[in-house]
């Protein structure tokens, strides 16, 4: 735009597709994005909001580019994503349950390779083992190891695999 208006001269002053369709506005140094009434941007952190209490109506417009039907709408991701339950997933978790019934661990880190426990008294991570013999601690119980397997939740752990 060659006269760069103040947002708020560029909202009052919309005609024709700028009304009618969205557009995405170059202010200063971030885009906002403008639909009718209705006004997003960094600064209402995403919240869409009525054009006549946007924030920063002072800043200078750059650019406008208006959003036509040539171009197709995609759908609003949802804020959270939502986390999909696999079946690897739930056996990830009676691992993890295992490991703290068996160790007395508040937090549990499986890497692919190794897995480390904190307990309460103690501060950093302490290395357990390799993941495969942890893992095979609690699944094939031995009453002379670390993880003897004899938990609940080692029996849980060893039901869902099969075992």
């Amino acid at each position: 735009m060659r006269d760069q208006p103040t947002l708020a001269a560029y909202l009052k002053a919309r005609t024709g597709k700028e009304r009618d369709h969205p557009c995405v506005l170059s202010i200063s140094n971030y885009y906002a994005a403008v639909s009718g009434g209705v006004f997003c941007d960094i600064s209402s952190r995403g919240i869409v909001v009525d054009i006549d209490d946007a924030e920063g109506r002072r800043k200078k417009v750059h650019r406008v580019f208006v959003v036509t039907t040539r171009i197709a709408p995609s759908p609003i991701a949802s804020r959270k994503p939502v986390r999909k339950a696999s079946p690897r997933g739930k056996l990830d978790q009676l691992f993890r349950k295992a490991i703290k019934a068996e160790t007395g661990a508040i937090r549990v880190k499986i890497t692919p390779n190794e897995v480390f426990i904190t307990l309460s008294e103690q501060a950093g991570w302490q290395w357990i083992g390799a993941r495969d013999s942890v893992e095979d601690s609690i699944l094939r119980p031995h009453p002379d190891c670390r993880l003897r397997g004899d938990t609940d939740e080692a029996a849980t752990y060893r039901k869902a695999m099969g075992e």
